[in-house]
């Protein structure tokens, strides 16, 4: 549970925070917006750290379902469908 809570709460807003920071309507915009992130490269990098972190995410649950379905009957998936 802390593992989704993690995910939607903190790496999901931080990853469109440091989206809209590398716009480059908000960068002349919002420049003091750009600098919490340390720049443009800074948010660069803080994005793709992120999202990197999201993608473990979802390979490792959509690894999960495939190895529950491996070990399950059949009839257990078509009932949750």
């Amino acid at each position: 549970m802390l593992g989704y809570t993690f995910v939607i709460f903190i790496l999901a807003p931080f990853l469109i925070l440091t989206g809209i920071a590398m716009a480059p309507a908000i960068r002349s915009r919002f420049p003091w917006y750009v600098k919490l992130f340390g720049g443009h490269q800074g948010a660069r990098s803080l994005h793709f750290i992120a999202m990197v972190l999201m993608t473990g995410f979802v390979i490792m649950h959509v690894g999960l379902v495939f190895w529950s379905m491996a070990t399950t009957t059949w009839s257990t998936w078509s009932s949750a469908i």
